[in-house]
């Protein structure tokens, strides 16, 4: 959405992502642990959600006054975190001069990183459900605290810079295109891009841009219009845009019309896609119109052969931070 208004100054856009800011200011106070975010807020008497309830084996709790009439779900994984980083980032980098929304930002940002910090970065639910930090995790939140209030997170610099060069090793970089836990791939370079758009120091910036152009340019054969996107935004003067620029114009001009429902999907007798790597996956990415609709659209692995798909996409979910993203490039 941030994107999208930086784009078209479409005041509805804005609307919604000031209600997107209040709900996180809702989701992050509601569990009686400020700063806590909780998988899933909704309202305890909502009949889409009657028979979920009773079943989710995370935990289902009653929200604390003054909203008791909403439940809150429990075992957060760094999943919701990472989303809200990038959202909270992209919000104080595209917004700069809302000091509306830079107030909320900033408020939210200090009050989820208080409470990482209290637990030595854990994930730790009111009902001490525990989720680990990984480098990158910490390093992104660190760095957006540092971005909105220097002065009160100064002392975590040191541990940022570690936190940085362990995440620089051994996390920013992209599984294999077969890999069949391959959806992690999209929330780490969502993070990469937190800091590739925050990073003020030359050097860092450097290793960022490196790390970056590994995974829109020498892998560009995933042909992930999403991660070429990001790249895009956050460096578009290099030498090397070309190529991310070809995935993301290709990928969108390919993308199906929305919306796109659940339907079988098997391509593992069609030509184009032979020889096979194994038995679910092509050896090469699949055409975008070719892939399985599923939701999360960029995180599943573009190799995949066949899936019966239960749920729907939609372009604003999965194209929309793509088209957004376009005019990175004046000649898009």
């Amino acid at each position: 959405m941030v994107h999208e208004y930086a784009v078209t100054q479409d005041p509805s856009v804005m609307d919604r992502i000031w209600g997107t800011l209040e709900a996180l200011d809702m989701m992050t106070a509601c569990t009686g642990k400020l700063g806590y975010l909780p998988r899933f807020v909704g309202l305890a008497s909502d009949p889409a959600y009657a028979a979920y309830y009773p079943n989710y084996t995370g935990g289902t709790f009653r929200c604390i006054a003054p909203y008791e009439d909403y439940i809150w779900l429990g075992h957060t994984s760094r999943d919701m975190y990472d989303g809200v980083s990038f959202g909270l980032a992209n919000s104080w980098v595209w917004l700069p001069s809302n000091a509306t929304i830079r107030r909320k930002v900033k408020m939210l940002v200090e009050r989820i990183t208080d409470s990482l910090r209290k637990d030595y970065m854990w994930i730790i639910s009111p009902k001490d459900q525990f989720t680990n930090p990984l480098p990158l995790f910490s390093a992104t939140w660190r760095k957006l605290a540092l971005t909105v209030n220097y002065e009160k997170y100064k002392d975590m610099e040191a541990a940022y810079i570690l936190d940085f060069y362990a995440a620089y090793e051994f996390e920013m970089k992209i599984s294999s295109i077969h890999d069949s836990t391959y959806f992690p791939n999209e929330l780490d370079v969502e993070e990469v891009y937190v800091l590739a758009v925050l990073e003020d120091d030359e050097s860092r910036k450097n290793d960022l841009l490196k790390r970056f152009t590994e995974i829109a340019v020498n892998n560009a054969f995933h042909f992930q219009p999403g991660f070429a996107a990001f790249y895009l935004s956050a460096f578009p003067n290099t030498s090397t845009y070309m190529v991310p620029q070809g995935v993301l114009q290709g990928g969108l001009y390919d993308y199906p019309a929305a919306p796109d429902w659940d339907r079988y999907v098997d391509q593992s007798q069609n030509p184009k896609y032979m020889p096979h790597y194994d038995s679910d996956h092509s050896e090469y990415a699949l055409m975008i119109r070719d892939r399985p609709p599923t939701t999360y659209f960029w995180q599943r692995n573009p190799t995949t052969l066949k899936v019966y798909c239960r749920s729907a996409i939609y372009q604003n979910t999965s194209a929309c931070t793509c088209i957004a993203m376009l005019p990175a490039q004046s000649d898009m």
